[in-house]
C-alpha cells in the first residue's frame, strides 16, 4: 500500500483541507471554486477515498474525477488484473451505430472473478465544435472536451468499464450527480442545518472569504537608500542577501516547470513580482504535483 494511500484512507479533515488549497496553489482546477463547490468536493473525497490533488477537479462546474482517480481506484480493487484501450475502427463505430467523426475509444478490464469486461466512451464532433464555439463567443480558453477531446474519450470509457466491471465500488457521473442533489436537499432542509453546518460547513464555512482567495497580493520589496539615495548600503545586508535568494528560488521555478510540462502538467507561470518567500511555497508546490504524477 502506498503512503498516498495510507493518507486518503485516514481521509482527515485537516489532511483533506491541505490538499484542496494544495490544489488550488497550484492551479490544479479549483483556484476558482465557491465554498459550496470546495465543500462537496471535500465530502466526495471523503466517500470515494480521493485526493484532490490528482483525483478530482470541476468540469463546467460540477465536480469531475479524472482519468488518474479512475486508474487508481481500478488498481486497488482486489479484483483487478489490468485493462487496455483502443479506438474503434470506422467499420465497428458503423457496425456500433456510432457516427463516423465520434471519437469512439473501447476499454477492456481484466478481472479476477469475471473474466474480461469491456465497455465504449465517445465524445461526438458536435460537442468539440460546441465547446470551440463556445469559448470563441466568451473569449475563454476552451472546455477540455474541445482542446483534449481524444483524453476526454479515454477517461470516459475507463469510467464506465471501471463502473461495468466493480459495480458500487466504482463512482459515475451519474451517482456523483444523484450524490450531489441529496446532498444539497439535506443542507436546505431546516432541521439539519445546523447539524450540516457543524459537519462540513467547518471545513470551508460559506460566509467567510476563503484563505486563498482572501490572501493580499504581495507588496514588491523596495530595497532601502542610503543617504546618497544609492540603494544597497552596507547596513542592508539582509535585502542584499534577498537577491540571489529569489534568483535561486526562480531558477529552480524554471526548471520544475520544464518537468511539469514534460509530464503533461500544464500550470499557470508565477507573476514577476512574487516574492522568495511566494517562489518557494510554489516550488514546494510543484515538487509534490511531479512526485504525484511519476507515481
Amino acid at each position: 500500500m502506498t503512503d498516498n494511500k495510507r493518507a486518503i484512507e485516514k481521509r482527515s479533515e485537516s489532511w483533506l483541507k491541505q490538499r484542496i488549497e494544495m490544489n488550488r496553489a497550484a492551479r490544479f482546477g479549483l483556484q476558482d471554486a465557491t465554498a459550496e463547490q470546495l465543500n462537496i468536493i471535500y465530502i466526495l473525497c471523503r466517500r470515494w477515498r480521493l485526493d484532490p490533488v490528482t483525483d478530482i477537479t470541476l468540469y463546467q462546474g460540477q465536480p469531475w474525477i479524472k482519468l488518474e482517480g479512475h486508474l487508481r481506484l481500478m488498481r486497488e480493487h482486489p479484483d483487478y488484473q489490468g485493462f487496455s484501450q483502443r479506438p474503434l475502427t470506422p467499420a465497428e463505430k458503423v457496425l456500433w451505430g456510432y457516427a463516423d467523426d465520434d471519437i469512439v475509444v473501447e476499454t477492456t478490464i481484466r478481472t479476477a472473478h469475471w473474466g474480461e469486461i469491456t465497455q465504449w466512451g465517445k465524445v461526438t464532433r458536435a460537442e468539440i465544435n460546441e465547446a470551440v464555439s463556445r469559448a470563441d463567443r466568451d473569449n475563454k480558453r476552451s472546455a477540455p472536451v474541445g482542446l483534449h477531446p481524444v483524453e476526454i474519450a479515454q477517461k470516459r470509457s475507463v469510467a464506465r468499464t471501471h463502473r461495468a466491471a466493480f459495480g458500487q465500488d466504482a463512482p459515475d457521473e451519474a451517482q456523483i450527480e444523484q450524490e450531489i442533489a441529496e446532498e444539497m436537499l439535506r443542507r436546505n432542509d431546516p432541521k439539519r442545518v445546523a447539524a450540516l453546518a457543524e459537519r462540513y460547513d467547518e471545513i470551508y464555512p460559506a460566509d467567510e472569504p476563503l484563505a486563498f482567495a482572501a490572501a493580499p497580493p504581495p507588496t514588491p520589496e523596495v530595497p532601502p537608500k542610503n543617504a546618497e539615495g544609492i540603494t544597497g548600503s552596507p547596513g542592508t545586508s539582509a535585502s542584499a542577501g534577498a537577491a540571489p535568494q529569489a534568483a535561486g528560488g526562480w531558477q529552480r521555478n524554471r526548471e520544475l516547470m520544464a518537468e511539469a510540462y514534460d509530464l503533461g502538467l500544464r500550470l499557470r507561470e508565477l507573476p514577476s513580482t512574487a516574492t522568495p518567500a511566494e517562489i518557494e511555497l510554489r516550488n514546494r508546490n510543484l515538487e509534490e504535483a511531479i512526485a504525484q504524477r511519476s507515481r
